[in-house]
């Protein structure tokens, strides 16, 4: 549903863009990124369908999976922009998004806390690269084209620290076991020092 929601609403912004605003064909199809991930947004929302209790291992593998080949993407995408410093957030962010799925390949019960980052974060972040990416590497210098890039360029930083963010929501759990741990080390080593 949200595809199709995306995909019709692209379509019609790329031909208004087009033939109402009489628009150059790139900032057409910049409007069209626009419009398919504002259909996605507006979709309504299909969970991952995963319960803790009697988890389906073989729809986390898949569900894991899928988001690792969206990060690949990520990744080649990341290498192909031109501007060193956009191209550095873009690998940071590759980077990130990796770190994220090996944690979950580690406790693939995760996965439903990383549902939004792998229903929207991570396939709204591939989307607006790929565009930036064909955009940019035509080389075209309108007010209209130099400012869309800025705006994806300054939201990459908000992007980063979305992912990062994901990271460390997925690390609590673990940082919370780790913690009591010490406590009991701690208290246990107190515990034999009085004894002795």
């Amino acid at each position: 549903m949200a595809p199709l929601l995306g995909g019709l609403l692209g379509g019609a912004l790329f031909l208004v863009f087009l033939l109402f605003f009489n628009t150059s064909i790139p900032i057409a199809l910049f409007a069209c990124g626009g419009g398919f991930v504002a259909g996605i947004l507006m979709a309504p929302r299909r969970s991952l369908a995963i319960s803790v209790e009697g988890v389906d291992h073989e729809a986390l593998k898949e569900a894991i999976a899928t988001a690792g080949r969206k990060v690949v993407r990520l990744g080649e995408l990341a290498k192909g922009i031109e501007r060193v410093e956009v191209r550095t957030k873009a690998q940071q962010l590759a980077k990130t998004a990796e770190g994220i799925i090996a944690d979950l390949q580690d406790e693939p019960t995760e996965v439903k806390r990383a549902r939004q980052f792998l229903n929207y974060y991570l396939d709204a972040t591939v989307q607006i690269l790929q565009q930036y990416q064909e955009i940019s590497s035509k080389g075209i210098k309108t007010p209209a084209i130099t400012e869309a890039l800025y705006k994806v360029e300054s939201l990459l930083d908000s992007v980063v620290d979305a992912f990062e963010k994901q990271r460390a929501h997925l690390l609590t759990d673990d940082m919370f076991s780790l913690d009591t741990e010490i406590k009991l080390l701690e208290s246990t080593l107190k515990t034999e020092s009085f004894n002795r």
